[in-house]
Parts: structure tokens; C-alpha cells; sequence
């Protein structure tokens, strides 16, 4: 017996009410992850359409980063995007096409952490900065060609400068540290040692400032706070050739010429065609009554005149006609 016409409109209709309905989506998921693997949450992903008509679809990434997102029914092509506060902007190079119905389409996102862009302020204050660095090295430029006053004149804009930052950012180890150096070039040498000093508290890593620091308080005749400096530089960058060579000065100048004598030493058989060790050691040897061993330094000093300190020279000839019992060479 044959069925009335309007069942097989209730079968069509059931059927259509039975059909999942993911089926007449596509699916994206993936994972979103900070540059170092970890996951990110709460990121913002958003599928929109290619051509930027339609609709989008947006939804947030889970704890353990994770993120699932249906589309409308069409295969797209879409844009994924995921935007997170602390990092770039991201999306996908290409449009990618999502099956209707079809298995998820995966896509693993890197974030790029967001780099801080520096506002009106920060960048008046870094032409600044490189202004006043300009004329240091104008300065700098002026003095060897000879120029003494044009130099002086640009030492004292840039330290006007540098002070003014220093004033505003006293954080900024590299401002007091240009400071400094346009002290030292002044021989202001107890500013200069004060601006290094500072410059090597606020980033011990800026080995130079520490080096400034306690040659500009030898200058300044400030031992014991060179070799505050100095030590404390010799322990934190130890081997620093610069720093030995300062802090055996300022413990010689001191009088503790045994110290000094075991930093020379080991300069002397690192370097041994540098002079300067031999002449001190000389003079540490003729202070400990051991005038043989100072006689033979001495010498052995003078014999490296063409890389030596002229006046070093002088003081060891003389030196060494006492010990010889005879006069210095003419010259």
C-alpha cells in the first residue's frame, strides 16, 4: 500500500534536524605560545574572511593556550589573527582555506614579545644624548688638530648637557658616565672619579667606568679610594689587564709594594714586552734593599725605550747610576 505523499516531507525534515551541526562549519584550532614555547591565555583569535567582507568569528585561547574556533559556512579563504596585551600583532601570511565539514585545520602561533616604542619625551631626550655625545667628540677632534680653546669650549657645552640629563634621568649609567669622561678630558679629577663612580654602581657590568673611577682618584690623590675601587673592580672582572695595572699602581703609590709587586709580576710574564711592569718592579726592588734585582729591571727597562715613558726612562738612568755608582748618560 503506498504511503501518503506528505510522510516523506516529515521523513525530509526529520532528517535535516538530525544532521550535526558542525558539519556545515569549518573548524581552526591550534595552540598559542609565548616566544620561549610556554603557553599563552587569554589571547584573542580572530578568523575573519580574506576580503574583508562577512563575518568574523573571535574567541580567547584557554590556560594551557589552547584555542578553538568555528566558521561560517563557507570554506573562506580566511586571515587568522591573534592580538595579546605585551605582544606583536600577529596573523597569518596567507589566506587559508578551512573545509566545510572537513577534519580542523591546525595552526600553532609564536608570539613576538612587543617592543616598548619610545614616547615624545624619550626621544627628546635621546637626541639629546646624542648631541651632547656630538660635541664630546667635536671636542675630542678640536684638541688634536690642535684647536685647545675650541676644544675647551666644547667640553664645557657637553658637560652642560650631560648634567642636564643627569639631572633628569639619574639612572642613566651611560650619562654620568660621558659626564665623567668629559671631567677626566677637563682634569676635574675628583668630578670625574665621582661620575664613574656612580656610572660603575649603576651597571657594575660597565667595566671602563671602573677603570675610569680609580685611575681619575690615583689623580686625584685619593688612594684609599682607588684602591676601594680598584679591588672591588679587580674581583668583580678579575683578569682585566686595565684594572691590575691601576690597582698595582695605586697599592705602590701606597706603599704596599709586595701587593703591587704580585700584580706586576704577573703583567710583566703576560706581557713581557710591555715596560711598564720592569720599571715598577725595579723601583719595588730597589725599595725592599734588593738592588741586584733592581739593577737587572732597571736595565732591562731601559733597553725598551722606544715603547717606554720618556720620563720613566730618566728616573730609571738615574736610578741606575746610583746603584752603578757612576753619572747618567748624556744626551
Amino acid at each position: 500500500m503506498r504511503q501518503p505523499l506528505f510522510n516523506y516531507g516529515i521523513s525530509l525534515l526529520l532528517a535535516l534536524a538530525a544532521a550535526p551541526a558542525f558539519a556545515q562549519v569549518g573548524t581552526v584550532k591550534g595552540k598559542v605560545l609565548d616566544p620561549d614555547g610556554n603557553p599563552v591565555a587569554d589571547a584573542v583569535v580572530t578568523v575573519k574572511p580574506a576580503e574583508g567582507r562577512g563575518i568574523a568569528f573571535t574567541t580567547k585561547s584557554k590556560k594551557n593556550g589552547t584555542y578553538l574556533q568555528l566558521t561560517s559556512q563557507t570554506s573562506g579563504p580566511w586571515i587568522l589573527a591573534v592580538a595579546r596585551e605585551g605582544f606583536e600583532a600577529w596573523q597569518t601570511a596567507d589566506p587559508v582555506v578551512v573545509p566545510i565539514g572537513g577534519d580542523p585545520v591546525t595552526i600553532d602561533v609564536k608570539l613576538v614579545r612587543a617592543v616598548p616604542r619610545p614616547d615624545a619625551a624619550q626621544l627628546a631626550r635621546a637626541a639629546q644624548f646624542t648631541g651632547a655625545t656630538s660635541q664630546l667628540l667635536a671636542a675630542d677632534a678640536a684638541a688634536k688638530a690642535g684647536d685647545q680653546a675650541g676644544a675647551r669650549e666644547k667640553l664645557a657645552a657637553a658637560a652642560v648637557t650631560f648634567a642636564d640629563i643627569v639631572a633628569k634621568e639619574p639612572e642613566n649609567a651611560k650619562a654620568h658616565y660621558n659626564l665623567a669622561f668629559v671631567y677626566d678630558r677637563q682634569q676635574d679629577w675628583e668630578r670625574a672619579a665621582a661620575s664613574y663612580k656612580k656610572a660603575a654602581e649603576l651597571d657594575p657590568a660597565m667595566v671602563d667606568a671602573s677603570v675610569g673611577a680609580t685611575a681619575a682618584y690615583i689623580n686625584a690623590r685619593q688612594l684609599p679610594k682607588a684602591l676601594e675601587i680598584g679591588e672591588a673592580a679587580n674581583a668583580a672582572h678579575p683578569g682585566d689587564a686595565r684594572i691590575e695595572t691601576l690597582l698595582a699602581l695605586a697599592l705602590y703609590n701606597s706603599a704596599r709594594y709586595a701587593e703591587a709587586g704580585v700584580l706586576y709580576e704577573k703583567q710583566r710574564v703576560a706581557l713581557p714586552e710591555n715596560p711598564e711592569p720592569y720599571y715598577y718592579l725595579g723601583l719595588i726592588a730597589l725599595n725592599e734593599n734588593r738592588p741586584a734585582d733592581s739593577l737587572a729591571l732597571l736595565e732591562k727597562f731601559v733597553t725598551m725605550r722606544a715603547t717606554a715613558n720618556p720620563s720613566y726612562v730618566k728616573n730609571a738612568e738615574d736610578v741606575i747610576a746610583v746603584l752603578e755608582k757612576r753619572t747618567p748618560p748624556t744626551r
